[in-house]
């Protein structure tokens, strides 16, 4: 099988896969909600709050989709390494639609689903160097995220790699919400509405960075916001603001 067939082969095993996902998380998720269950029109706070939050799950992974396609038409799979996390993303994104209507399950699942992008990018470094290394030489893992941190704190960075900084930047956002995701206050149902929208207007502006040379989170504001969130989970963590046991991380799923 030529490369150019083994492309087609993934492309059409993956794409089938992002349909299943969509399809699991409606069947065991969205559908088992009361007002759908029991055929009425939803009229309850809690009931908008699950809504909100599955809109936001489904946008995560529709603007995956097209980002998918539109990155491997500029550069083809070639090894099997990014066709492999293709397959772990669909099963993180199969657990985003099921378990949407928690906060904290949602920040962790799109804390992973964002280190996976990373790797993902690697490999397609490693696959392409000549577009993305001065060298043609791909480096190795460490040596690639040191490049991708001093080209996030940096405004001159290698333009090669923009796309990836871009997707390192909104990397440690997401591992930075996590923590925060956990406070009570957003765990109610008025804060998961909010918490749902800021996820869409977050996914919509991460799509959009990619395009803009990392506007948004190479700049200033996005960084203090940023440094803000991690003083906040230090302060909360450490009981300066309240303590939610960490013990709690494994009763989510």
């Amino acid at each position: 099988m030529s490369e150019k067939d083994k492309d087609k082969f993934r492309i059409d095993f993956i794409d089938p896969l992002f349909a299943v996902a969509i399809h699991i998380g409606f069947v065991e998720g969205l559908l088992k909600e009361g007002w759908l269950e029991h055929h009425y029109f939803p009229t309850q706070l809690q009931e908008y709050a699950s809504i909100c939050m599955f809109i936001a799950a489904l946008t995560v992974i529709v603007a995956s989709w097209v980002g998918y396609h539109l990155s491997i038409n500029n550069n083809p799979i070639i090894g099997d390494a990014r066709f492999v996390l293709d397959v772990v993303l669909l099963i993180l994104y199969i657990f985003l639609l099921l378990y949407f209507r928690n906060p904290s399950s949602v920040a962790i699942l799109m804390a992973l689903i964002f280190i996976v992008y990373t790797l993902w990018d690697y490999f397609k470094t490693r696959e392409h160097p000549p577009k993305f290394y001065s060298d043609n030489l791909a480096p190795g893992l460490l040596v690639y995220l040191g490049r991708c941190i001093l080209g996030w704190l940096n405004r001159a960075a290698d333009e090669k790699l923009m796309g990836e900084i871009v997707t390192f930047g909104w990397t440690v956002f997401y591992i930075l919400l996590v923590p925060v995701a956990f406070a009570p206050l957003i765990n109610t149902h008025t804060g998961r509405i909010l918490f749902a929208v800021f996820l869409i207007g977050v996914a919509l502006m991460y799509r959009s960075d990619k395009h803009t040379r990392g506007l948004l989170i190479r700049s200033i504001p996005c960084k203090l916001l940023m440094v803000g969130m991690l003083g906040w989970t230090i302060l909360f963590y450490t009981d300066v603001l309240g303590w939610i046991g960490i013990h709690r991380l494994s009763s989510l799923f």
